[in-house]
């Protein structure tokens, strides 16, 4: 009788040729699926690069763009600034680019809450909008993809956006020159008569005026600290005067509009140094102060700011029409009066109208605050 223990390992053989032919389409079946898996993991990688990579331009050429802007006043070169910077960036492996189109102009404010809102086209500009995208009909075009080409995703498309703003101001200060700015500042009198020995010369250390100097020089001091784009004129006003051989114009443009706010401090000094009289022809210097702000130096992106200083009460015009004028253009007015006398009233009537804010100083501890103060709130960047 025959042992059927002799064909076992044949039949073992067999089982274990049968195990590894089935093993073979497994491992391809999981090879298959890693790669899938890989792929999708690469895909996925290079859309997270791509985002942050355009992100980073977008940002990058905004501020480029939004700094050339502040610099220039110009739209074209801000674009042609933004093509520059845009153009050394990388997006997906291809480099990053940019049309007109995907550049925005407007405007950039923050409310009370420190939200900050972007309105296209608004004006005075000043921020830059840019449109980033790796898009179908976008000069980049679309991302390729690698696997999912395979399940019939060719191409996957991102987009990002960055504005970046700015302040340019244009600040003209319109300031008192009549005789009672010679006065000292805690002296209680309204005015000051052709028979003080004063009359003819020019105001003396404790008097309104070098008050007034100092605290221009602590504006004009702050604005050095901030990273804005400020300028600054001065127009000076007291009456038209005529006295022995002298004649003094109701109102003067001292100081154009300038960044150089060395030389407008110089301008204070020359006035600190020279003889002027007067009445208080409060119109006639915001009449000059407008033309200042549309006149030599300004830009047609800056804010305009009307800072009007008296120590007195109008006797001459009604600077309330040249209020709603200044206010009809744009400008926004601050008034501050500095004594007693002043007509606080009337000063509060035309900041309310000039949509700005009224201060009162009775010495100046207080008048060098608000200036410092006022310099400080219109140069806050925004960004």
């Amino acid at each position: 009788m025959k042992s059927n223990y002799s064909r076992c390992p044949n039949r073992i053989a067999s089982n274990r040729k049968r195990r590894q032919g089935a093993i073979v389409p497994l491992i391809a079946v999981v090879l298959l699926a890693l790669v899938v898996v890989g792929g999708i993991a690469i895909d996925g990688a290079r859309l997270q690069l791509g985002k942050a990579e355009l992100r980073t331009a977008a940002d990058c050429v905004a501020r480029s763009a939004s700094n050339e802007l502040a610099k220039t006043d110009s739209q074209a070169l801000a674009r042609t600034r933004a093509k520059e910077i845009a153009a050394k960036f990388q997006v997906g492996g291809q480099p990053f680019q940019i049309t007109d189109s995907d550049i925005v102009f407007g405007r950039s404010t923050t409310d009370n809450a420190g939200v900050t809102s972007f309105t296209a086209g608004g004006v005075p500009t000043n921020a830059v909008r840019v449109l980033a995208r790796r898009e179908t009909g976008s000069a980049a075009g679309a991302m390729s993809m690698m696997i999912g080409s395979m399940f019939g995703v060719d191409q996957a498309e991102l987009e990002s956006d960055a504005t970046a703003g700015f302040r340019s101001v244009d600040v003209c200060f319109v300031l008192d020159r009549s005789s009672s700015m010679k006065l000292g500042v805690s002296e209680n009198v309204l005015g000051m008569s052709f028979a003080d020995p004063r009359f003819l010369q020019p105001p003396v250390a404790s008097s309104r005026w070098e008050a007034l100097d100092r605290a221009v020089d602590d504006f004009l001091n702050e604005l050095k600290k901030t990273k804005g784009d400020e300028k600054v004129g001065i127009v000076t006003y007291g009456s038209d005067l005529y006295y022995l051989f002298y004649h003094w114009l109701a109102s003067t443009i001292d100081f154009p509009l300038s960044s150089d706010l060395v030389g407008a401090s110089a301008t204070m000094k020359g006035l600190s140094n020279s003889v002027w009289n007067g009445n208080t022809y409060i119109e006639a210097g915001m009449r000059d102060g407008i033309t200042a702000l549309y006149g030599v130096g300004s830009r047609t992106n800056a804010e305009k700011i009307m800072i009007v200083l008296t120590d007195g009460i109008q006797n001459v015009g009604e600077c309330r029409n040249a209020a709603t004028d200044a206010a009809a253009m744009g400008i926004t007015v601050h008034t501050i009066t500095f004594s007693d006398f002043a007509d606080q009233v009337c000063m509060k009537d035309v900041a309310d109208i000039g949509q700005g804010r009224h201060a009162h100083a009775d010495d100046e501890a207080t008048l060098k605050l608000i200036m410092k103060n006022l310099a400080t709130n219109m140069t806050q960047l925004i960004d």
